[in-house]
């Protein structure tokens, strides 16, 4: 049978006509919908990229910043020990100086000072030939005619007639002598007191304290 020779009806038109258009939508239908969900396995997938950079960036953050807070922490630690440890050596410096502060007072209160004194003397006034300024604690008076007495006879013996002028410094205040003579150009100082303040620096240096 010839096709071309064959007269359709208008239903039979019609009918083929909706089945193709369905047919069609049905095929755009898929398409959209597959074109649908390629864009949003594409949109995921880049938001879900965009998400772990982010949380990867973030994460590389907190781990800087947990790091400045460890060293932070670290870093106050040892500035706290080195305080302490600072604070414990000058501790430990003072009570033995405290100690040795109240040693030589109680030496100073001893028969035993007094010949010090004089020891410290017979070896200073040697080097000294136009007189010289003895100068002692003001605690110290009560014994300055005692060496007094001591000096001329030391000076008597050795045949040097030496002015000897007394004078009294409240900072000498632990003890010992200290001489001058400014024509000579002499300082010699045997106070006590230097000789502790030059213990301390040695401790000190020795130490690291």
């Amino acid at each position: 049978m010839d096709n071309n020779n064959m007269t359709y009806t208008d239903e039979y038109k019609l009918s083929y006509f909706n089945t193709k258009a369905v047919q069609v939508a049905k095929e755009a239908r898929h398409e959209i919908l597959t074109e649908i969900e390629q864009v949003r396995c594409d949109f995921l997938e880049k938001q879900t990229a965009a998400l772990v950079e982010e949380l990867k960036a973030k994460e590389s953050e907190n781990e800087k910043e947990l790091l400045r807070e460890i060293n932070k922490n670290k870093s106050d630690l040892l500035m706290e020990h080195k305080r302490s440890l600072l604070l414990l050596k000058e501790n430990f410096k003072k009570e033995i100086f405290d100690k040795v502060s109240i040693q030589l007072v109680e030496f100073k209160k001893s028969e035993h000072y007094f010949k010090f004194l004089c020891q410290l003397l017979s070896n200073c006034i040697k080097v000294f030939n136009n007189g010289f300024i003895l100068y002692l604690s003001p605690d110290d008076k009560g014994i300055s005619d005692q060496l007094s007495e001591y000096i001329h006879a030391e000076l008597n013996q050795s045949g040097k007639a030496c002015n000897v002028t007394f004078e009294y410094d409240k900072t000498i205040k632990l003890g010992g002598i200290r001489l001058y003579s400014e024509t000579d150009g002499i300082i010699i100082n045997e106070t006590l007191d230097e000789r502790f303040d030059s213990e301390k620096n040695t401790f000190t240096e020795r130490f690291s304290i």
